[in-house]
Order: C-alpha cells, then sequence, then structure tokens
C-alpha cells in the first residue's frame, strides 16, 4: 500500500483496498477470523475517513 503512494503519489481507495482482502487473509491468518462482509465494510468506511481527513472535512486538525 505504501508502495502504491510511493510510485503514484496516490493512495489506494477503499475499493482498492476491499479488492486486496483476499491476498492479505492468505498473509495474515487472523483476517479469516472475521467476516468477509465485515472486512470489506472496513475497507470502504477506512477509505471515506481518509478522503474526510485529507480533503478537510473533519475537525480533526
Amino acid at each position: 500500500m505504501n508502495q502504491t503512494y510511493k510510485e503514484t503519489g496516490k493512495g489506494l481507495s477503499g475499493y482498492e483496498i476491499k479488492k486486496l482482502i483476499p491476498q492479505l487473509k492468505k498473509e495474515y491468518e487472523w483476517l479469516s477470523l472475521a467476516y468477509s462482509s465485515c472486512l470489506q465494510q472496513v475497507c470502504l468506511n477506512l477509505g471515506v475517513a481518509f478522503n474526510n481527513f485529507f480533503e478537510r472535512r473533519t475537525r480533526i486538525s
């Protein structure tokens, strides 16, 4: 994920992270303990949170 930012200057979207879940489950077995739908929703929520933060739509500084 850091590699993408270094190469393109942009991070991954929530949707792009969501597509990595199967690969990440193979790398980190503990991810298999959670339902896939939960992991997918977390990825989408994370994408929205990052967008809001970097577009300064949040009150966090």
